[in-house]
């Protein structure tokens, strides 16, 4: 399990339905760095992993990206998703 707290994320940029009722952000990949984070990440057939909104919060980084990312886990579905950076809440 990855320490969150200022963990750069790949997320979708909408929060959608199923995070708001879980209450946990989708992230999809993780890294150290933002840069770590590119379009070349635009294709995922698993589940992604949950991080609580209560004890998070996501923020752009400062030079935000967006692409567009294939989910395929049940039906296929393009999603705009973006490189945000998690922050623990106090």
């Amino acid at each position: 399990m990855p320490t969150w707290n200022g963990r750069f994320i790949l997320r979708a940029v909408e929060i959608s339905e199923e995070e708001k009722r879980s209450g946990c952000y989708q992230v999809y990949r993780h890294a150290d760095q933002a840069d770590q984070l590119t379009s070349e990440d635009n294709y995922f057939d698993t589940a992604p992993s949950l991080v609580s909104m209560q004890d998070y919060a996501v923020v752009p980084p400062r030079n935000p990206r967006q692409w567009q990312v294939k989910l395929a886990l049940v039906q296929p579905v393009w999603v705009t998703m973006g490189v945000f950076q998690l922050k623990a809440r106090p």
